[in-house]
């Protein structure tokens, strides 16, 4: 089982983001293509919220496929072994542009990058070799990408620029300018950064017609390492390919307190194409069953779309498979998830049956929750966590919260047992008494106090850690005694933590209750 204990911090910085100035041209004359060099360098700090970078870095790792098809005019992979690659110019300054023995999304063995590491402010530059032909209207520059800032407590970026030959002005122009940051794939660090195959993104940009050749350059900020794989230049084509991302599914869901349900669905457009009017296909088969579809009308290159199907009824006990699919495309592996769900008479949970690939806890006294809706009235009686190792001897206990945030019942304190690990357990709520709850979210969850023993942390409760994490659902909270408004607060959805918590229902002279 992976294991991870989330060492989690509140703190909000603000976000300082200084803009760059852009050379907008560099001169050339005649066929010789020279090129105007400078001694601009940035210098300086640049503090950036991290839930701001979480941000950016999800949506940096964006991919699609490698073995795109297309009418290329430059093609380059890095694959040969040879650095600068044949009609490739590395041009003034300190050779910084080099070889990498590592290739964008793991696939392959070589790519390029610039050492900022080395902290030489080089003015080096390169260019690629001339396109087998100029660009037209509607061609593209795609490349892949990775880079960290270079961070000891204060964050150094360091930006990239990137050039185009007009081979009918016969000059330079620039084509896009980036700050470090929007290209930022992985956490900042003081170690020579070096990506890990999930630590990649993809840029797709506009070029202009009449281009015969780019060049990349660094702003260098004494930063970090910039590697860039996979650059091609052309019209891409061929069809589409979508994928299913991610099924939340309920891996518990009440009969008496649970419907309608609410099944939301990821999907994913992995080219560089955009999807017009793509079916997603719900069907529920086993104890209970339904049919269901939604169109979505554009998934943009790269972007996601969440579909949120709605009307699930189980009126059976027992399991059903929920299967989501879409119509065949370029790849079909990945057009289909499924997700067991157990219709059961008072208990709703998120994850399934087969949870957990990891457990997580704090540093200090705080709660894991997830996040609930109640149809009717009903009574929070219970809640069970799933437990995992290493934790026996510390004290723990069941909470649960109304929509505003206020604690209204905990569970007595409990001391953990070695009997208790990787097992649900049940925390009965009965300070003051079992919460009632009409019509209204509320939060059921673990609370975990100070480590007992002479450690600092450890893990409190297990999680299916997959990114990003159901909407809406994973919370936490301060803690103080019931009465208390400490108000719930949602993990970012890049975290991952799906929490492995159910909430246990009875009847308090009301109707029925649904999960959303």
């Amino acid at each position: 089982m992976k294991s991870l204990i989330s060492l989690v911090f509140i703190c909000a910085l603000s976000i300082i983001l200084t803009a760059g100035n852009a050379v907008s041209q560099q001169n050339s004359v005649g066929n010789s293509k020279k090129v105007k060099t400078s001694s601009f360098h940035k210098k300086g700090k640049k503090i950036i919220d991290q839930k701001i970078i979480n941000e950016i870095i999800s949506d940096n790792q964006k991919s699609f496929k490698k073995n795109l098809r297309g009418t290329w005019l430059l093609d380059e992979d890095f694959e040969s072994g040879n650095f600068p690659p044949i009609n490739w110019i590395n041009l003034n300054g300190s050779t910084e542009w080099e070889q990498a023995y590592v290739s964008g999304y793991g696939s392959g063995n070589y790519s390029m990058l610039y050492s900022s590491w080395q902290c030489n402010y080089s003015d080096n530059i390169i260019f690629t070799k001339d396109f087998t032909s100029n660009t037209q209207s509607g061609d593209k520059l795609i490349f892949d990408y990775a880079y960290a800032p270079y961070d000891d407590g204060n964050t150094y970026y360091d930006d990239l620029e990137i050039y185009y030959y007009d081979a009918v002005d016969e000059i330079y122009y620039s084509l896009v300018y980036y700050e470090g940051w929007e290209l930022q794939t992985a956490n900042g660090t003081d170690q020579y950064f070096q990506p890990q195959s999930n630590e990649w993104g993809t840029k797709i940009i506009d070029i202009p017609e009449n281009a015969s050749s780019i060049y990349f350059k660094v702003w260098e900020n004494c930063g970090n390492n910039y590697y860039v794989d996979n650059i091609r230049v052309g019209a891409y084509a061929g069809g589409y390919d979508a994928s299913v991302e991610i099924l939340w599914g309920k891996g518990k869901i009440p009969l008496s307190y649970g419907v309608p349900d609410k099944i939301p669905v990821l999907i994913k457009n992995l080219t560089i194409n955009p999807i017009n009017n793509l079916m997603v296909n719900l069907n529920i088969s086993g104890t209970n069953n339904l049919s269901d579809s939604f169109e979505i009308p554009y998934i943009g290159p790269l972007d996601t779309f969440q579909v949120d199907f709605l009307g699930f009824t189980p009126v059976l006990n027992g399991f059903s498979d929920i299967t989501v699919s879409i119509p065949a495309d370029d790849d079909n592996g990945n057009n289909v998830k499924t997700f067991i769900s157990e219709a059961n008479s008072n208990t709703r949970r998120y994850v399934d049956s087969n949870c957990c690939n990891s457990s997580v806890g704090w540093i200090g006294q705080l709660s894991f929750l997830n996040k609930y809706y109640m149809s009717g009235t009903g009574q929070i009686r219970n809640v069970n966590i799933k437990l995992p190792g290493d934790n026996a001897g510390q004290i723990v206990y069941g909470i649960v919260l109304n929509s505003s945030g206020t604690i209204v019942g905990k569970s007595p304190h409990y001391k953990i047992k070695a009997s208790d690990q990787n097992t649900y357990k049940s925390f009965q709520i009965t300070d003051p008494k079992p919460f009632i709850v009409t019509n209204d979210h509320y939060y059921v969850g673990i609370a975990q106090t100070e480590y007992a023993g002479n450690d600092f942390a450890y893990a409190s409760q297990q999680m299916y850690y997959e990114i990003p994490a159901r909407p809406d659902a994973n919370y936490y909270s301060y803690l103080a005694p019931p009465g208390t408004n400490v108000n719930a607060y949602e993990f970012p959805r890049e975290y991952g933590q799906n929490y492995a918590i159910e909430s246990v229902m009875g009847k308090s002279g009301g109707s029925r209750c649904r999960s959303i």
